[in-house]
């Protein structure tokens, strides 16, 4: 006796066979990792061909910096960068890599930046704080990449009004892909258009023998305080000067600024020498942090004989 097997049954049975046996859709849940489709238990696929990468692919599988590994599962992606950093007058001596004059101490309010590379690579970032003191170029792969090579980057200090307050300042750097690139440039103090007009201040607090030692504290105790500021070998008018001892910082007014050179010396009661030091000091176009100086006894000085 024959069995006469529905049609709709017959189609169905077809169906499931011929999707068992279709790359990538079988019943394992496994696809086929490199065909640029994401399958089954795929979390990416961008394809071995890098002229025919899949949306939201810009690298192929297991490329540098691409977010799709060569085995199709997602990976985090260290995109390159280029960071400027920017002083103005060198560094403080205050800390590493902070400017020793500020952005208000000369005027500035922007800074214009231009970086060219590789590829024809050209972005122009104006309208950046002066105060930031720095500026980012993240690589973005769909339309501005970053590529490996040798980078110029141009930065133009400017007033409120975007007027230019010193020369266009170049920089080379050769960027590294997947990595923070970093350059610091300085705009130099004295190759600012109004330099012979600027007037800085810079303050003193003197300690004797060591940190936070006041003239009465001290051993033995200074009466007075005799400071020599010279500049290029030669004392400045009114100076020496000599007053009696205060632990109070000193300000130095309407001082060209430059480099200096500060002789400090502390007398007893009966105005024999106990301390002195010479000290090197910068003055910029503001008003700086004091200085806190510790003044050595003479015996121990570098710079001062008994």
């Amino acid at each position: 006796m024959s069995v006469r097997v529905p049609g709709f049954l017959i189609l169905s049975l077809l169906v499931l066979l011929l999707v068992a046996f279709l790359p990538g859709c079988g019943g394992s849940g496994v696809g086929v990792c490199g065909n640029g489709l994401t399958e089954k238990a795929e979390e990416c696929d961008c394809g071995d061909d890098p002229s025919n990468l899949p949306a939201n692919c810009h690298r192929i599988n297991g490329a540098v910096n691409s977010s799709c590994s060569d085995t199709c599962t997602l990976r985090s992606v260290a995109f390159t960068k280029v960071i400027l950093n920017w002083t103005i007058n060198g560094e403080s001596f205050l800390a590493p890599g902070q400017s020793f004059d500020t952005c208000n101490d000369v005027g500035a309010a922007w800074v214009r930046v231009l970086l060219e590379g590789p590829g024809g690579y050209s972005n122009e970032s104006s309208g950046v704080f002066c105060t930031n003191h720095l500026v980012e170029f993240v690589d973005d792969l769909a339309s501005e990449p970053l590529l490996p090579g040798p980078y110029h980057a141009w930065l133009e200090i400017q007033s409120a009004e975007a007027t230019p307050l010193a020369p266009l300042v170049q920089v080379a750097l050769d960027v590294v892909e997947g990595v923070n690139n970093l350059a610091t440039v300085d705009f130099v103090l004295e190759e600012f258009y109004d330099f012979e007009n600027m007037r800085g201040e810079f303050g003193i607090r003197t300690h004797w023998g060591a940190l936070d030692v006041g003239c009465a504290e001290a051993m033995p105790q200074v009466a007075d305080r005799v400071l020599t500021l010279t500049q290029d070998g030669s004392a400045l008018a009114g100076y020496p000067e000599s007053n009696a001892c205060e632990n109070a910082s000193l300000f130095i007014a309407d001082l060209v600024p430059g480099d200096y050179q500060l002789l400090v010396e502390g007398f007893d009661s009966l105005s024999a020498l106990e301390y002195c030091e010479q000290f090197d000091v910068k003055v910029g176009a503001g008003i700086q942090p004091a200085y806190q100086l510790v003044v050595p006894p003479i015996a121990m000085s570098v710079s001062c004989t008994p």
